[in-house]
């Protein structure tokens, strides 16, 4: 898996792009954009921030793990690999801990892989000579096939991400994906760092059911539970 901030120079940037969009809010003069921009963030008076995106290039990741990014639409735009125009032929494909770690387990997938690659190659050869065309040989493409994409997030939806994908009741491969995402923001603008983080580190404790809970437990002293009588 490869991640890369492509606008990071736009990201240094960040808050003054921020504060000179809400600077007409306050009737301040944009010389005073990013003091704008930092206390609209300290306050979470976001929508200014909606006029940026932090944009990511992201390679070598499962179509399993891109499917899992449909689930994030508000304030995200992601273009992804086609496998319709692309040729998958000798695709890569991702190995899970759990199958690679096993080495009898491992010999069955790698085989299993190397079988679907051969019966793509085949059909995309007879498709080719009956009609001219292959798109509909990715049909038999897998979810381990790997996939490149560009992501682009605003601020708020990047929050959501890293608090959504950063925990541990979510799949391995797109916690690796967050983190990579969270490590390429905060190199260059670490301001952002105390918000990108798992759910249960941004409320105080965990609410995934009991099963899935990481065990940071609600504290009830600082928590308030209003239940509401039926009428």
């Amino acid at each position: 898996m490869e991640v890369k901030l492509l606008n990071k120079e736009e990201c240094k940037n960040f808050f003054k792009t921020w504060g000179e969009f809400s600077s007409v809010c306050y009737n301040t003069d944009k010389k005073y954009a990013e003091k704008v921009g930092k206390t609209c963030f300290e306050s979470g008076h976001y929508s200014g921030s909606r006029a940026f995106s932090f944009n990511f290039e992201v390679k070598g990741i499962s179509r399993r793990c891109s499917h899992q990014l449909v689930r994030h639409s508000v304030g995200v735009t992601v273009n992804q690999r086609s496998q319709r125009y692309c040729d998958e032929s000798f695709f890569d494909y991702v190995v899970p801990p759990k199958i690679r770690n096993k080495p009898v387990v491992r010999k069955k997938y790698d085989e299993f892989m190397k079988s679907i690659n051969t019966m793509y190659r085949t059909l995309n050869g007879m498709l080719y000579e009956l009609e001219g065309i292959q798109e509909d040989t990715r049909y038999v493409l897998p979810n381990a096939c790997t996939t490149d994409l560009t992501i682009g997030f605003t601020l708020e939806a990047l929050i959501h991400f890293c608090e959504e994908r950063l925990c541990t009741a979510s799949q391995w491969e797109i916690r690796e994906l967050a983190e990579n995402i969270k490590q390429e923001v905060i190199e260059v603008l670490p301001e952002l760092e105390s918000k990108l983080n798992s759910k249960c580190i941004n409320l105080g404790y965990c609410p995934e059911p009991e099963k899935r809970c990481c065990g940071r437990k609600p504290n009830k002293n600082k928590i308030k539970i209003i239940e509401l009588e039926e009428n």
